[in-house]
């Protein structure tokens, strides 16, 4: 069975909200993945949309950064040498002031694994290769999420006083 990206699960976050993140700096993103192209690629192209961005090139790797640097968010490759990303998550996860932490898990399986279809709280799933756009409307999605977004004015349902 073959997904797109609308089929991919999403689950929101757990509860972070834009007040927990601190206002006076831009978003910090850690990109972990073995393959530095990929790593260096990705974190120019978030710098450049503001973001400012760590690299790790493995899971343990990835945890000794977050010591010293809160993360906003993570994208995390799955196969990786040391520690993959599912033995990452399940570390994170049990790590107090990072556990919280949204994570975009970016798989290179055409076909899904159960595993990774049922994804934690706080994690969305994305295909590789990824669309950018993609990466950033779910990195804004996992940040904000739609609960405590302002909610859109509906069109046409305004009653006149």
């Amino acid at each position: 069975m073959v997904l797109a990206a609308a089929d991919l699960p999403f689950r929101p976050p757990m509860g972070l909200a834009r007040e927990q993140l601190v206002p006076d700096r831009p978003l910090r993103l850690l990109v972990v993945d073995d393959h530095q192209p990929i790593r260096e690629v990705l974190a120019l192209l978030l710098r450049d949309e503001g973001f400012e961005v760590q690299e790790a090139a493995d899971g343990l790797a990835a945890l000794a950064v977050l010591k010293r640097w809160p993360a906003d968010l993570i994208l995390l490759d799955l196969m990786m040498p040391i520690m993959d990303g599912w033995e990452f998550l399940e570390a994170q996860r049990a790590i107090s002031g990072v556990a919280r932490i949204p994570v975009i898990v970016l798989s290179a399986s055409r076909v899904l694994s159960q595993r990774e279809l049922r994804a934690p709280e706080g994690v969305a799933v994305l295909p590789k290769p990824f669309d950018f756009q993609l990466v950033v409307k779910t990195i804004r999605r996992l940040l904000y999420p739609r609960s405590r977004r302002q909610p859109a004015p509906r069109r046409g349902l305004e009653t006149p006083l």
